[in-house]
């Protein structure tokens, strides 16, 4: 749930975006796709930046929504994480269609990357060491881009298949990464934390 410079915290979900005081007060902006309810994230331009499944779009301090078009993203689909990365743009995941993506903040995909096919990358993070870091869900894996493109993917320990175990959800600690691993099927769901170092 990220903040604004006002301190106010930003939620995203389906069919709209919400502003939340530290006091509990909520203002609804609506979608106007009724989509929503991925990622969210600070954008660098000040605005929050949120993924609608197959769109882009962001909501200003002061409530205006917009949406991208979804033609700009038809290389990509189902958009998953969302995260600013330390070249001052966007970078996305795409679950389906196993790729990354790179947004500007004027709306220009400039330039996706390829993962291996079938490893469902799903949410993503600015790691401590400049790159973006993202969950492989599909492969059990985690991977890093750094910008000029060049990408890693590690293997995590635990065997996915027969248990049904994958890779969710990652973020930072103050000195490495974080993975969320969940068990499934979601009727008997166990959550744990694993650190990578």
């Amino acid at each position: 749930m990220p903040a604004d410079p006002d301190g106010n915290l930003w939620v995203i979900e389906y069919g709209s975006v919400a502003k939340v005081s530290t006091a509990g007060v909520m203002t609804l902006y609506p979608l106007l796709t009724g989509g929503g309810w991925v990622a969210i994230a600070p954008g660098p331009d000040g605005n929050i930046w949120f993924s609608e499944n197959n769109t882009i779009g962001y909501v200003t301090p002061s409530g205006i929504v917009t949406e991208l078009p979804g033609t700009t993203f038809s290389s990509m689909i189902f958009l998953n994480g969302i995260v600013t990365g330390p070249d001052g743009a966007l970078w996305l995941t795409a679950g389906f269609t196993s790729n990354l993506g790179r947004l500007t903040t004027t709306g220009q995909l400039t330039n996706t990357y390829a993962l291996s096919k079938g490893s469902g990358p799903n949410f993503n993070t600015l790691g401590p060491d400049g790159a973006v870091w993202f969950t492989e869900s599909l492969a059990n894996s985690i991977g890093r881009i750094g910008v000029t493109g060049a990408v890693t993917s590690y293997s995590i320990p635990t065997q996915r298949i027969g248990t049904g175990k994958m890779a969710l959800a990652i973020c930072i600690s103050t000195n490495s990464p974080f993975v969320r691993k969940v068990n499934q099927p979601f009727e008997r769901r166990t959550d744990r934390w694993e650190r990578r170092h």
